[in-house]
């Protein structure tokens, strides 16, 4: 049975189950407790469907003939989120191969795998086992306990059912996260089994289990490791899976189920690469047999693949875990790494024309400012990110992964005239503080007393990060109303938040601010990309003197 059909078995089961879920979602926050944003449902919302639809049936629950209640509990649960994106990934075979022999080391944190690029997804598993038993895949989700605050590894596996039976086998399975390694989740769910032993035979037995449900959960959480990698290949590199957005409806915010089910390629171009390896490997080998030659060096071959963890963040605060999966590499023959080649020919190549950033004067830029009613607070909302793509010259990304601990204001009663942004892993992954005047202050100490709840600074009505289309739409509607737009030749265009990025470099080099503080607050890599905004006005570049040497990020 395919992923799809477990759906359409279960909505038949649950008949209610998908209408109620859609309505816990949208109490969240409200009549429930508020969830982080990577868990789609705790479970025990998921309980609370499954108990209603037993006790309808007549069914004692706590009863172990019908432990396939508890069972359900976290099948719902996967099927809930997977319903909303319904992604199924599948690996290119010498890849899957190469990524379940890749080991998994004592210090992998559990943090990389909250870069689940869907809420649940499904992986087919050819070749794999659980409990002793063929499975065709597996359902992998992050569940949060909203009463203990703890988070778990969810998975349910989708065991190869015979002929004789007409409906999945579908088998739930946690680990659990904490402050210790994913080796160690995997160790502790394995001898969770030990805890039911009664006699030494049962020890014997369950000593045994656990040694092979250990070897059987390592190749399942490596290959969602690799899904959750930042260098993971999947797609066709144009579309990527992601998180949907709710629809606003009448009733409500709302997420509309695809259709179908969408499969996804997952390390096709990387698999090409490494059969190239692999027969550069066996054709040099052949080549010394033929020739009757021995070397001291290593024989050509394709050494195995590994992880490798770095973090990043301040030293003293919050730190994010990057993974990356460092692929089969070529030894002995040129030591040639496994890569990845993509060859645009010349010709095909579309010259883009490079023309200078717009900007608007700071009198339509104030008009603009001044369209959101900060009376709701939706407005206020607004009011404050227009202030802080102005002022703050964030990127429209950078704005939305704000959270609470990013902003540094200074102690109430403090008469200061400066604070603090902090951003972190903005475009090209680098960190940087971002200085904002006093308005800006203000209007922050003002958001901060009426905000949405949520975990980031910006949040939806439904407590989630805000989309960043959403922000873009912001920006051009208030352009729209205030009646600016941006002269583009004989074209007139719409204001987009990169115009207000270019404003605030402009004026900042108008009022002499040193070049080398404006490029570190755009969080520029190179100088020559902040240059280019001293040819907007022509007078600007008489009278700037730039001073290029580094200045410590502030100004003098």
């Amino acid at each position: 049975m395919n992923p799809k059909s477990h759906l359409d078995y279960y909505s038949q089961v649950y008949p209610d189950a998908w209408k109620q879920i859609d309505n816990m979602r949208a109490d969240r926050g409200k009549e429930l407790p508020f969830w982080p944003e990577w868990c789609f449902l705790p479970l025990s919302g998921a309980y609370a469907i499954v108990t209603a639809e037993a006790d309808a049936q007549g069914v004692d629950i706590h009863n172990p003939e019908y432990v396939w209640v508890v069972n359900d509990v976290g099948v719902i649960g996967a099927l809930a989120a997977w319903r909303v994106t319904q992604g199924v990934y599948r690996f290119d075979p010498d890849v899957y191969k190469a990524v379940i022999d890749t080991p998994i080391t004592g210090d992998l944190p559990h943090d990389v795998l909250f870069n689940l690029p869907e809420w649940c997804i499904y992986i087919e598993a050819p070749g794999l086992s659980y409990m002793g038993a063929d499975i065709s895949g597996f359902y992998a989700y992050l569940e949060y306990d909203a009463r203990t605050y703890r988070k778990e590894l969810r998975f349910v596996m989708d065991m190869v059912t015979p002929p004789d039976v007409n409906r999945p086998m579908l088998i739930s399975q946690a680990l659990h996260l904490g402050d210790w390694s994913l080796l160690e989740s995997v160790d502790r769910a394995a001898q969770e089994a030990q805890k039911h032993a009664t006699t030494k035979l049962c020890e014997e037995v369950y000593a045994s289990a656990v040694s092979a449900l250990q070897a059987e959960l390592m190749p399942l959480v490596s290959l969602l490791l690799y899904i959750c990698s930042v260098n993971g290949d999947i797609g066709n590199g144009k579309k990527m899976p992601t998180r949907p957005t709710p629809v606003n409806t009448r009733k409500g915010l709302r997420l509309f189920p695809p259709s179908k089910a969408t499969t996804w390629d997952v390390g096709v171009r990387m698999g090409a690469a490494l059969r190239q390896a692999q027969e550069v490997a066996r054709e040099a080998e052949t080549q010394e047999q033929v020739e009757g030659k021995h070397r001291s060096s290593p024989k050509p071959h394709v050494r195995r693949a590994h992880w490798s963890t770095y973090w990043t963040g301040p030293k003293s605060g919050q730190q994010k875990a990057i993974l990356k999966w460092l692929s089969p590499m070529l030894i002995g023959e040129g030591d040639i790494p496994v890569t990845i080649r993509r060859r645009i020919k010349l010709a095909e190549r579309k010259r883009q024309p490079k023309k200078l950033p717009k900007i608007i004067s700071r009198e339509d830029m104030r008009k603009i400012l001044d369209i959101p009613n900060v009376k709701c607070i939706t407005g206020l909302r607004n009011r404050v990110i227009l202030q802080i793509l102005y002022r703050g010259a964030l990127r429209v990304e950078e704005l939305c992964n704000l959270s609470l601990q990013d902003i540094i204001l200074p102690p109430p009663g403090v008469d200061a005239q400066e604070g603090y942004i902090y951003v972190q892993q903005g475009k090209g992954a680098k960190d940087r503080y971002v200085v904002i005047d006093a308005e800006t202050v203000a209007w922050l100490r003002l958001w901060m007393d009426k905000r949405l709840p949520g975990e980031y600074l910006f949040n939806s009505h439904r407590g989630a990060k805000l989309d960043q289309s959403y922000v873009r739409k912001l920006v051009y509607m208030c352009a729209e109303k205030a009646g600016v737009c941006l002269q583009d030749g004989k074209e007139k265009a719409r204001v987009h938040p990169h115009t207000l990025r270019a404003c605030y470099a402009t004026e900042r080099l108008e009022e002499g601010k040193n070049i080398i503080y404006i490029q570190e607050q755009l969080g520029h890599s190179s100088l020559a990309t902040t240059r280019i905004y001293t040819q907007i006005r022509p007078a600007l570049r008489r009278q700037i003197a730039e001073n290029i040497e580094p200045i410590g990020g502030f100004p003098v």
